[in-house]
């Protein structure tokens, strides 16, 4: 697979609309992971949980549900560690 990149003009609104349907699109392709590498994924996310737990974090809602798409298979590890573009730029939020 060759990965490429694109210039959308029209603003913030319409990129973010146009990458959503896109990364839809891509998941709805993606093959479901056997029990076994979903036992895998779970525990590594439980894992982690617990690591940030005691770093005194608290993941979000969201951070939850896009756990979830990792634990399910719908997305793949190098997607659930991206960092999020907001986060880049603030920097990390503690609870």
């Amino acid at each position: 697979m060759k990965e490429i990149q694109m210039t959308l003009p029209g603003g913030p609104e319409l990129r973010s609309s146009v990458l959503e349907a896109a990364e839809l699109d891509h998941r709805s392709i993606k093959c479901s992971v056997s029990a076994a590498e979903r036992q895998r994924r779970e525990d590594a996310v439980n894992f982690a949980r617990a690591s940030v737990g005691l770093e005194g974090f608290k993941p979000s809602t969201k951070e939850e549900a896009h756990a979830q798409l990792f634990i399910n298979g719908e997305i793949e590890l190098v997607e659930f560690v991206k960092v999020n573009e907001i986060e880049s730029a603030l920097g990390p939020v503690r609870k």
